[in-house]
């Protein structure tokens, strides 16, 4: 009983190096400060669910939203390692997990699943219940200590299901980042049919962990309505300082150099150089460095060409200054 407890009280960063092996043995697990980042807020968040559900009080914190370069394993951390961890000290726990592509979602699951049934986990971790005979479909299943994992691609039908957690992991597809449609279909979906998707107002948690794809998208349309009541985890690939984060948790980003790498290890200056130069600068601020800009462009606004002037006020010197990669001029 002993043994069991203590491995119980793993972290989640410590559960998310111990299952590499598991479902990647033949790549070599890089690991970086951000991926603690991830996974301590993560804790942090859950761990909180569950102390209020346990002494009837209400969490500090029900919503995070975390934005993150592509290549940054936070879909293993959340998507993969977050719901197995999860069932280890609260076996009864529910979770929606979604993604805006349904593979993505049903890959996530089974991987998840995967890492249950292995015999690492149960060896380590010797849980007292097992999955459910009766709901053990590959994107859906449960535990008979009453847990339960739900996933599926944004837009599909999850009227009645209700959880503990909902998790969106990129919830546009970055293809379809300049397509107005796309973004109203997802924004309409997180209004009227995933935001209310929890079994508890007060206590249940709502997780999104996404690339920023658009001004315009899921974590922009959320922060303009509602943006006192979440907490955002940025994390930009080269640190600025107009974008840096400070949590409910005491964290903040440790970087103080302008242009500082976040995960050098991989990401080197020469690998995002070339992703500058494919992407073009505006995609590359918004995939990379969250902070999308507006399609008329960042440098002149469209809007500021409204304004004329009958005679220039007195200046020593006059530029003009063009944008010539504004799609409208």
């Amino acid at each position: 009983l002993i043994e069991r407890e203590l491995a119980r009280r793993i972290s989640l960063a410590d559960f998310v190096r111990e299952s590499w092996p598991v479902l990647e043995p033949s790549t070599p697990l890089v690991w970086n400060w951000h991926i603690d980042a991830i996974c301590d807020h993560v804790e942090a968040l859950l761990t909180g669910w569950a102390e209020a559900v346990a002494t009837g009080g209400v969490p500090d914190v029900n919503n995070l939203a975390v934005t993150v370069p592509p290549g940054s394993l936070k879909s293993r951390v959340v998507s993969v390692c977050a719901p197995a961890w999860m069932w280890l000290r609260n076996p009864a726990w529910r979770v929606i997990c979604l993604s805006r592509n349904p593979r993505v979602a049903l890959r996530d699951a089974l991987f998840s699943r995967r890492l249950i049934e292995s015999q690492w986990y149960q060896d380590r971790f010797r849980p007292e219940w097992q999955l459910s005979d009766d709901q053990n479909a590959k994107g859906n299943y449960g535990n008979t200590a009453g847990g339960a994992r739900q996933s599926a691609g944004i837009g599909a039908g999850i009227t009645g299901t209700r959880g503990d957690a909902t998790i969106l992991d990129d919830p546009l597809d970055i293809k379809d980042r300049h397509s107005a449609v796309e973004r109203e279909t997802v924004k309409d979906a997180w209004d009227t049919a995933i935001r209310n998707r929890v079994n508890d107002p007060q206590r249940s948690c709502r997780i999104i962990i996404m690339q920023r794809v658009h001004p315009e998208d899921l974590v922009g349309h959320i922060f303009e309505k509602e943006r006192a009541a979440w907490q955002h985890l940025n994390l930009p690939q080269e640190y600025d300082p107009y974008q840096h984060c400070a949590l409910w948790t005491g964290w903040q980003d440790p970087r103080t150099t302008p242009g500082e790498l976040l995960f050098p290890a991989r990401f080197t200056p020469a690998v995002l150089a070339e992703e500058r130069t494919i992407l073009g600068s505006a995609d590359y601020d918004a995939i990379h460095q969250q902070n999308p800009r507006p399609k008329e462009g960042a440098l002149v606004k469209l809007a500021w060409l409204t304004n004329r002037w009958r005679e220039l006020p007195p200046m020593a010197r006059m530029w003009a200054v063009f944008d010539p990669t504004a799609a409208e001029n």
